[in-house]
């Protein structure tokens, strides 16, 4: 789980100009997805 201590709720998966981690939001969902094999690469 990650807990951000900033940014909005539902965010999407639109590119953002948004500080860090907020940008990097789907790209963690990337990694969790592929490491429990629920997507493939």
């Amino acid at each position: 789980m990650h807990i951000y201590s900033y940014g909005a709720h539902g965010l999407g998966l639109r590119p953002t100009n948004k500080p860090a981690p907020v940008r990097e939001w789907s790209e963690r969902l990337k990694e969790w997805l592929l490491e429990r094999e629920i997507i493939r690469r």
